[in-house]
């Protein structure tokens, strides 16, 4: 059977180091730009990744309070690479969060109105469970972690 892949792409750009940070853009479809954070040492490998609509489970379980709709990161190798709310690399394990500025914070990157960038996000995705990611990075990083 014949299942047609999405149009939308979205472009995650790192683009700075901060310590432990990993700060970049998240360029939409419509050309929204949000800032991105990830953990420098946890980053995936950079290319087009097909993300799968899933569920952010919060941190107190399936089914908990904290649960809401995101969408997930297909890495070879890893599992639960999911792009959600996040201020600190710290709280990252290879996942992206969004926000809509960027800051410091004892020495790392940190993006600021995280769940609001998120939301974004999503409302831009709304109607899709899937969409392509293109991730670049410079190429100085290649094999840094």
């Amino acid at each position: 059977m014949y299942v047609p892949l999405p149009d939308l792409r979205w472009h995650l750009d790192r683009r700075k180091r901060v310590g432990d940070s990993c700060l970049g853009r998240w360029v939409s479809p419509e050309s929204t730009v949000l800032h991105s954070l990830e953990n420098f040492k946890l980053r995936f490998p950079p290319g087009l990744y097909l993300c799968q609509r899933g569920t952010y489970y919060g941190g107190d379980g399936i089914g908990g309070r904290a649960d809401y709709p995101t969408f997930e990161i297909p890495v070879r190798a890893r599992a639960h690479i999911k792009v959600h709310a996040a201020n600190f690399p710290w709280e990252l394990q290879g996942c992206v969060a969004l926000g809509l500025r960027t800051g410091y914070k004892q020495g790392h990157g940190a993006v600021w109105d995280s769940m609001k960038a998120h939301h974004r996000y999503m409302r831009e995705a709304r109607g899709f469970v899937r969409h392509w990611l293109y991730v670049t990075e410079p190429h100085e990083w290649r094999g840094d972690t």
